[in-house]
């Protein structure tokens, strides 16, 4: 059975879920029958023989672990790292906002979603003791790195030993939640409403037709509300134990800050394990 990845790296750190993580990644290196480096940036000295006791304790090789000492950005050293290693999937973790059950992004972990050259995993809770993907949801963009994205949500689902994936797409109609007084126009909204969710089931599974995936059941569902937000919130709802997104196809630009993408509201709030794809990695 095919794998989708086969070099991995994981992000080293002392944090309290530093340990768990590198169990996640222990698992998944022996998955995806693939090979696992361990990279640590930091400044301090002091840190590096508690580092080589927790990739001990995780039952790694310590010979495997780099530790990269400079100043400034950790992200831009991991970054830089992975592109020389030839990194297909980069494994980090999630920070949780203390006395609130949610998970956000730190600055390194946001930069390395918008700029690692391949496919990053984020870990929103790890375990010491990994029990794997069953509950496997994914966004679907009728793009060729949505082609890429739905194909390796198939291949975990089939290496996992899941039965089904579920695929999702949200739509959104400008005005259409404006409320009428006019009973005829409410009806039409609601008649359009239906007849978009309709189009947007076929032409996902005409989308999902296209690419002839074997093994693994498929259900659909669209969803209207608000593009990215809609969807997050489904998956978090259903308990999901990863959710796999297409990376964007293109370098993020100002312009994205001002009126972000449905895959910022993914990332402002992650509703389980993500799995970003990125096209080509």
């Amino acid at each position: 059975m095919s794998s989708p990845f086969k070099r991995l790296a994981v992000a080293v750190t002392l944090s309290p879920t530093g340990h768990a993580l590198l169990q996640e990644a222990r698992r998944l290196r022996d998955l995806f029958e693939a090979e696992l480096k361990l990279i640590h940036v930091g400044r301090r000295v002091v840190d590096e023989s508690r580092l080589k006791d927790v990739v001990q304790q995780s039952g790694l090789d310590v010979g495997r672990l780099e530790i990269i000492r400079q100043p400034g950005d950790p992200a831009n050293a991991i970054v830089r790292r992975v592109r020389e290693e030839n990194i297909d999937l980069l494994i980090v973790g999630a920070l949780e906002k203390e006395n609130v059950f949610r998970y956000y992004l730190g600055s390194v972990a946001r930069t390395l979603m918008r700029r690692s050259p391949c496919s990053v995993l984020f870990f929103t809770r790890p375990s010491n003791q990994p029990t794997g993907f069953k509950n496997i949801y994914t966004f679907v963009e009728f793009t060729t790195t949505g082609e890429e994205t739905v194909r390796a949500a198939q291949q975990i689902a089939s290496l996992e030993g899941a039965g089904e994936i579920h695929l999702l797409r949200d739509f959104y109609i400008p005005g259409l939640s404006l409320v009428s007084e006019d009973a005829r126009s409410t009806e039409a909204g609601r008649h359009l409403r239906s007849a978009t969710q309709r189009e947007e089931r076929q032409m996902m599974e005409m989308f999902v037709r296209g690419l002839n995936l074997k093994g693994v059941k498929l259900s659909m569902v669209s969803l209207y509300g608000k593009e990215g937000w809609e969807t997050s919130n489904y998956v978090r709802e259903h308990h999901a134990d990863l959710y796999v997104v297409p990376a964007p196809e293109r370098a993020p630009k100002l312009i994205d800050r001002l009126f972000p993408s449905s895959l910022e509201f993914v990332f402002e709030r992650l509703p389980s394990n993500v799995l970003l794809v990125k096209g080509g990695a």
